[in-house]
């Protein structure tokens, strides 16, 4: 969703974008199968992906130099050098693939954990590949954009167009998903999980992709619920485990470990269940980051 600032010429015969504002919106894994291993070590996966209306914000504002600025509750933990975080990356890419300098000042506002599991950095850096493109009219079309999201990171790809997607291969195969939207809460206790730490940890033999009738079906893929990635980062963060109990105690109608966790997702039958459930659980657990929404 863009939220542009613009100039237009009287005749209303040309816009020159000034500024824009691109949401970065929580990435949730419903289900997340290991069918596979590549030679160079990436695993392969099958997943149901969503996205919640719970993210940051990136402001992309045209200027003689570029900059970086992080607000938010999780500011700190971003590097305020743009060669050490992802929106940098992106920034770096895009020039030396147009080959033109694109100065421009960024302002993130960080509301998401970071090593959550619910893809903060890759939902920034799609958001800086999609703003770049429009901000400078770059002409980038979707095939290209997808192969420069998946050069900075597997999750980038799926989060260029934040709807629900069926998810292969180590995320660069995707394929649109009917879902409704559905009351959630998210769940962390805060703690971060290294992706990478969890999938070193991974012991499950491998599984075949999931049958075409549960992506025709999301009622039965959510009966499904699984991620192949539970019991390693639960060796990794048992904590993990007190937050799905406290999902569960709340009658959350389905409830999972999102990607590499620690964060955990749970749907609901209204949202006033899961409103009531995320004061529940925020009461119970003052540390942790709880927030309600919607996911589809």
């Amino acid at each position: 969703m863009h939220y542009n600032d613009i100039i237009a010429n009287i005749n209303q015969e040309f816009i020159i974008l000034d500024h824009l504002v691109e949401y970065c919106p929580a990435k949730v894994n419903l289900s997340l199968l290991l069918t596979g291993r590549r030679p160079d070590g990436y695993h392969l996966l099958d997943s149901l992906v969503v996205f919640a209306d719970i993210g940051d914000t990136l402001t992309i504002e045209k200027t003689g130099q570029t900059a970086f600025h992080c607000t938010g509750s999780f500011a700190h933990y971003i590097p305020a050098d743009l060669s050490d975080n992802s929106i940098g990356k992106v920034h770096r890419l895009l020039e030396e693939y147009t080959g033109r300098v694109l100065p421009v000042a960024f302002t993130l506002h960080k509301e998401l954990p970071v090593g959550a599991g619910i893809g903060g950095g890759s939902t920034n850096a799609a958001a800086a590949l999609r703003g770049l493109n429009a901000l400078y009219d770059l002409g980038l079309q979707h095939m290209e954009l997808l192969k420069l999201a998946l050069r900075i990171g597997a999750d980038v790809p799926v989060c260029l167009h934040p709807k629900a997607q069926r998810m292969q291969g180590i995320g660069e195969q995707l394929t649109p998903v009917s879902m409704p939207s559905m009351p959630a809460v998210l769940v962390n206790p805060g703690l971060a999980v290294a992706t990478k730490d969890v999938f070193q940890a991974v012991q499950l033999p491998m599984h075949t992709p999931l049958p075409d009738m549960y992506w025709q079906d999301p009622g039965r893929h959510l009966q499904l619920g699984r991620n192949d990635l539970l019991a390693a980062a639960l060796q990794i963060c048992p904590a993990i485990n007190t937050v799905l109990n406290s999902l569960l105690e709340t009658n959350a109608a389905f409830h999972t470990l999102s990607g590499s966790g620690a964060t955990c997702v749970g749907i609901y039958a209204s949202k006033a269940e899961a409103i009531q459930a995320a004061a529940t659980i925020a009461a119970a657990y003052p540390q942790w980051w709880v927030r309600c929404g919607n996911v589809a």
